[in-house]
């Protein structure tokens, strides 16, 4: 029997190595087209050596995905990362070369293009100077590894990978329980896994916006000054692409001084006033550097600039038509309608390309969900200061260009990304609570005690910043309904 299979373990070696030396002979065979192939697919990419690029790409994916398992994160989700990371590799590399082939004239390609010829360097780093700050970080980027575009397109994946991540850890935070769920919504719905691995300004942002929340949650929660470092700098590193976002994540930051607050450091009238205080300073700094300042000089100074910026976006297969701003009295008519298509559109048909089709069912479920999750929305939710933040914040965000970009509907989906997750969860919560039941189903019912009542309101489904109830949870150490967004 032993020898019999000793045998049987020969024989499947044997044909183990047959399949192996099979397999190396047909890429041998296949190697030099697939070289052309990818010399074919790079033929506008600003790279001398496509094909040799590629396979450093490939390697340093493959690198990558192997120091997850060396990161300091919790064990268990390292095996999500792999996956996500697996997924977000052949996005970069898989994707991306095949719709860049038809695009010879990419914004990404500008990047690395000034990073070689302009002689760039960090040391002209300035806030709001987007475009050379990318095309800085290449420089950087090609000083430290093997110069090579598809190599740039990795790594800027993996900084897109970690802005979700950090969005995830925040979401954590809010319901003291693990459900990467959440990890793998932030990580892998198609505009977000699209847009954050893009070789450009989206990723850069988006980690930005992921420490920024990240930062936000963690020190609200746990009431660590360095966690207000952390949103410091993601403001800083979502500034240094796009000015107008600091004050846009500065100004929501007052709902942790207005809203009813679990923090110590915030629970009493002096610490909200030296809150209050110090946000008031980041503003104006947050104001001034930006570009605000000139457009609101005077009102035909904001009508000019909302209407010059409007007609600027509706070009392209993907625009609409362009609203001319006369009065604020029209501008404040428009801003609703705006506001409308810079969340949820566009919608199908609207797009007629892949992607465009492919954001149209995206946000038509969400457009569902919304709808699903405003019939379950109570006025006091917005007691809880995360709430109210990531209320303000969308609302802010959805303003500036629903004004503004709202006549490009491709521009939308990637400007979007920065915004993408904090929707997402402000959804995926309200559509978490319980329905409210209708007056004409309790009418006739008797009323029930108080205490019966309570009992019944710990979280029957766990919410988005709630985790499940405890066993032999009773009505006296049950939290009130507004507290379902601060567990903990």
């Amino acid at each position: 029997m032993l020898v019999a299979l000793g045998s049987d373990n020969r024989i499947a070696s044997i044909a183990i190595c047959v399949i192996c030396l099979a397999a190396a002979a047909l890429i041998g065979l296949a190697a030099p087209r697939i070289m052309n192939l990818f010399d074919e697919l790079g033929r506008y990419l600003p790279h001398p050596d496509v094909a040799v690029g590629y396979v450093q790409a490939l390697i340093w994916a493959v690198v990558i995905g192997f120091s997850i398992l060396f990161w300091p994160v919790p064990a268990n989700h390292k095996r999500d990362l792999g996956i996500i990371w697996i997924c977000r590799t052949i996005v970069a590399l898989g994707l991306m070369p095949i719709i860049q082939y038809g695009a010879p004239g990419a914004d990404a390609y500008t990047y690395v293009i000034w990073a070689n010829e302009l002689g760039l360097s960090w040391s002209d780093y300035a806030i709001g100077d987007g475009t050379f700050n990318i095309s800085r970080l290449i420089v950087i980027h090609n000083a430290v590894l093997p110069e090579s575009y598809h190599l740039l397109g990795v790594t800027w994946a993996l900084l897109g990978m970690l802005g979700s991540y950090a969005f995830y850890r925040a979401a954590r935070l809010l319901m003291n329980r693990d459900d990467r769920r959440i990890l793998y919504i932030v990580s892998l719905t198609p505009s977000i896994l699209y847009w954050s691995s893009l070789l450009g300004k989206e990723p850069v942002s988006y980690l930005g916006m992921g420490l920024y929340a990240y930062g936000t949650v963690a020190w609200y929660k746990k009431g660590s000054a360095r966690y207000l470092l952390l949103m410091a700098f993601g403001v800083l590193l979502v500034a240094s692409i796009r000015t107008w976002y600091a004050p846009m994540m500065v100004l929501p930051l007052i709902a942790f001084a207005l809203g009813r607050s679990s923090s110590g450091k915030l629970g009493n009238p002096l610490g909200r006033l030296a809150f209050l205080f110090f946000m008031a300073v980041g503003l104006m700094y947050a104001f001034n550097a930006s570009e605000f300042a000139s457009s609101l000089e005077s009102t035909d100074a904001l009508l000019q600039t909302t209407s010059s910026i409007n007609e600027d976006y509706a070009a392209g297969g993907s625009a609409i038509e362009a609203t001319n701003y006369t009065s604020i009295g029209g501008l404040i008519l428009g801003l609703p309608g705006g506001m409308l298509t810079a969340l949820l559109r566009p919608l199908p048909g609207e797009v007629l390309n892949m992607f465009g089709t492919l954001a149209g069912f995206e946000n038509l479920m969400l457009v569902g969900l919304a709808a699903i999750g405003l019939s379950r929305f109570r006025l006091h939710y917005l007691r809880d200061p995360i709430f109210m933040w990531v209320c303000i914040l969308i609302l802010l965000w959805a303003a500036q260009y629903g004004l503004t970009a709202s006549t490009n509907l491709g521009s939308l989906s990637r400007y979007r990304l920065q915004i993408q997750p904090f929707f997402l969860g402000l959804v995926l919560f309200l559509v978490a609570q319980p329905r409210i039941p209708s007056r004409r189903r309790t009418a006739g019912k008797r009323m029930l005690p108080m205490a019966t009542v309570n009992a019944t309101m710990v979280s029957p489904r766990p919410g988005f910043g709630r985790p499940a109830p405890q066993a032999g949870l009773t009505a006296q150490t049950s939290k009130p309904a507004y507290g379902d967004f601060d567990a903990g």
